[in-house]
């Protein structure tokens, strides 16, 4: 019977910086497996995930997954360490997989590993023994050269920081003149949020800045402080009275303002994490996934293409009353009147008994009146009592009105669950709202209904637009 073979290929970085990527390990793999006539059903694949520090690889827990299923009988790898480096946990499942499902293992480098015998289990825990012995080794020697790197007040690796070039000893005078700039607005007296929103910061971002030790001409390692190679931006002087200021001190801004209508909203479609707003060093406006750090956009195009769709929907008086009967509150107003009904029925059934005479019974219908008017008042604007919008508005024209970003925020998550943002089509450098956004319109509303809202609005800009 024809094996069927799972290759896992897991890519990382060697200490020249060099990738051990795909094209050095997969080839030699799939040769592997032509030459003994094995099925390849499926390539696993981890970019730059550690096996040594226990973080979660996916590919992996899906190929031992796939062989518990049957759907693999064969796992092929470059090299054992490729695999596992932890011989207590990952090296057990492996050999569990061998014991009770009969899975067997194929390295390009190492050979066969026969795990269903005691010599092959032991060769086997051995490797993951060295290879753990390696992983340690080096990371001991790493944490050797970073030290040695501190104490010597160089720079160690990562972006480039702010105020500094790319070779993170150079000031970049520009950068260097808005931290300067900055704290001396502080030091005169100007509110933080002020300086922040002026010089297009992120509050948290400029606090951060101005109280770090590289600013000083410091080296941090581990807690401890070194001088560094580079020069100061600020006198220590100069950041310990900053960090004297009370709002230097607050954990956030007394009344921090809005500046990213979608946060909340928007969910990375990479890592499925809330995405950010952030603002960037040129000053504009984006949102960015702070979590697995590969999605970020401008904020303006997508916030323009979310709205367009929101408010086409939010204008919709179809829409409003799904809203409404989804807060109760329409079925309050339905009970209600029904309740007026019952009511003028009784006051009619009390004039033909003779216990009202005609005047009080005009009296009692006209109160009856008054109150249903008051009721059905509501029925038509229902936008009016949920947003605060003036009477006769539509929810377009309020928006562009509204310069209240938390009540703008309000009105989309009436019918916004949530907005999916997706990775970028390779090669395209314009952002494209049909192939990048997932809107995820609130239950409530009929599915039917948004789409031909959207198909009617698409219609008109198309007509306009010729």
């Amino acid at each position: 019977m024809v094996r069927r073979a799972g290759i896992y290929l897991r890519i990382s970085r060697a200490a020249d910086g060099s990738t051990l990527g795909v094209d050095r390990q997969l080839p030699p793999c799939k040769k592997l497996c032509a030459d003994r006539g094995w099925t390849v059903v499926e390539v696993y694949t981890d970019n730059d995930i550690s096996a040594y520090r226990r973080k979660r690889r996916p590919d992996y827990e899906r190929l031992l997954l796939d062989a518990e299923a049957g759907h693999i009988d064969t796992i092929v790898a470059w090299h054992p360490d490729r695999l596992s480096r932890d011989p207590d946990i990952d090296n057990v499942r492996l050999i569990d997989l061998a014991e009770y499902r009969g899975t067997q293992l194929a390295t390009v480098l190492a050979g066969d590993h026969d795990l269903s015998s005691p010599t092959g289990r032991m060769m086997f825990r051995q490797l993951g023994i060295l290879a753990r012995y390696e992983s340690e080794h080096r990371a001991e020697r790493n944490r050797l050269k970073h030290e040695e790197l501190a104490r010597a007040g160089k720079p160690n690796g990562g972006g480039r920081p702010y105020g500094f070039k790319q070779d993170r000893v150079t000031h970049e005078p520009e950068e260097v003149k808005a931290i300067q700039q900055a704290a001396q607005r502080l030091l005169d007296g100007d509110q933080l949020s002020e300086v922040a929103r002026d010089g297009g910061w992120d509050y948290k971002t400029l606090k951060r800045v101005l109280l770090s030790p590289r600013v000083i001409g410091q080296r941090e390692h581990r807690g401890q402080v070194y001088p560094a190679s580079w020069k100061p931006i600020l006198t220590p002087e100069e950041q310990a009275a900053l960090r004297l200021l009370p709002a230097m001190n607050k954990t956030a801004p007394t009344q921090p303002v809005r500046k990213y209508v979608l946060t909340g909203l928007l969910v990375c479609g990479r890592c499925g994490q809330q995405v950010d707003g952030q603002t960037r060093m040129n000053g504009k406006r984006g949102y960015e996934c702070r979590h697995c750090h590969k999605l970020n956009r401008l904020a303006d195009p997508v916030e323009k293409a979310v709205v367009d769709q929101a408010l086409d929907v939010l204008d919709s008086p179809e829409v409003w009353k799904a809203i409404i009967r989804a807060k109760d509150t329409g079925r309050n107003i339905e009970l209600a009147t029904a309740q007026l009904r019952r009511d003028q029925d009784a006051l009619d059934a009390l004039l033909a008994s003779g216990i009202l005479t005609d005047r009080e019974h005009r009296k009692k219908t006209r109160q009856l009146q008054a109150r249903a008017e008051a009721i059905a008042a509501k029925l038509p604007t229902p936008a009016v009592r949920v947003l605060g919008m003036p009477w006769g508005e539509t929810v377009s024209g309020w928006w562009h009105k509204a310069k209240d970003l938390d009540k703008r925020r309000e009105a989309l998550s009436l019918v916004i669950e949530k907005i999916m943002l997706l990775p970028t089509t390779r090669g395209r450098r314009s952002f494209d709202p049909d192939t990048e956004l997932d809107i995820h319109w609130q239950p409530v509303i009929p599915a039917e209904l948004i789409a031909s809202l959207i198909r009617k609005q698409d219609t008109l800009r198309a007509g306009q637009g010729h």
